[in-house]
């Protein structure tokens, strides 16, 4: 699993949109065939360290991967994307 902020996601899907045909970006059971992952959002409750506050929602996209070696390759291909 890869968790990026959205903004991460957005600047990641661009290029992955440039690589890949169209339908491989929009049709989940495509993604994972050939990316081999699926993407999910995923909201976190951030409680506040201070008392005055309640806290917030951080907003995540997950990239979950079925396999792990492409999880690897994807990992290295991609780096610059990932902020790693």
């Amino acid at each position: 699993m890869i968790k990026l902020k959205p903004k991460q996601w957005v600047e990641l899907e661009n290029q992955l949109s440039t690589e890949y045909p169209r339908s491989v970006m929009i049709i989940r059971y495509k993604m994972k065939e050939v990316l081999g992952f699926t993407v999910r959002k995923h909201r976190q409750w951030l409680p506040s360290h201070d008392a005055d506050s309640k806290g917030r929602y951080q907003d995540w996209v997950m990239l979950d991967f079925y396999n792990e070696p492409m999880e690897t390759f994807f990992r290295i291909k991609y780096a610059e994307f990932l902020g790693q």
